[in-house]
């Protein structure tokens, strides 16, 4: 991803962008995974359990 317009980051290969703030975000994530794989999908793991608990009963699916 290089910059390209104003607050957006674009991808060399396509016209996929982004904006600043996804980018920076999305840099951290992969930070956080490469300090510490468990630890990180294990948030991930509590993070959509809990999203997941927000959503009415009836649009819940489990997939394990």
């Amino acid at each position: 991803m290089g910059p390209s317009r104003a607050g957006r980051r674009r991808c060399a290969a396509c016209p996929y962008e982004i904006g600043v703030d996804a980018w920076t975000f999305h840099l951290e994530l992969l930070a956080e995974l490469e300090a510490d794989e468990r630890a990180f999908f294990e948030r991930v793991r509590q993070r959509t359990e809990r999203l997941r608990s927000l959503m009415p009963a009836w649009q819940r699916t489990r997939t394990r």
